[in-house]
């Protein structure tokens, strides 16, 4: 939400002199490192969320979802 606010700031502000309003729009994953998982499902997940926001429209972000991994036993 900070970043989505910086850059609104930014796109308001007349001393960036962007020739027009510029929006973003992010998709969030986070996950606890454990056995069984790798950075390839965290850019799923993120990927995921990102999609999401642009289909909700413009000056958004939505959170992924990582599904629970069994723990090895």
């Amino acid at each position: 939400e900070r970043v989505r606010v910086m850059v609104a700031k930014c796109s308001a502000d007349p001393a960036y002199a962007l020739p027009e309003k510029i929006t973003i729009s992010l998709g969030v994953a986070a996950m606890e490192p454990a056995l069984g998982r790798s950075m390839h499902e965290l850019t799923i997940a993120a990927d995921a969320a990102l999609y999401q926001a642009k289909l909700g429209g413009r000056n958004r972000y939505e959170l992924g979802a990582i599904a629970a991994v069994a723990s090895a036993a």
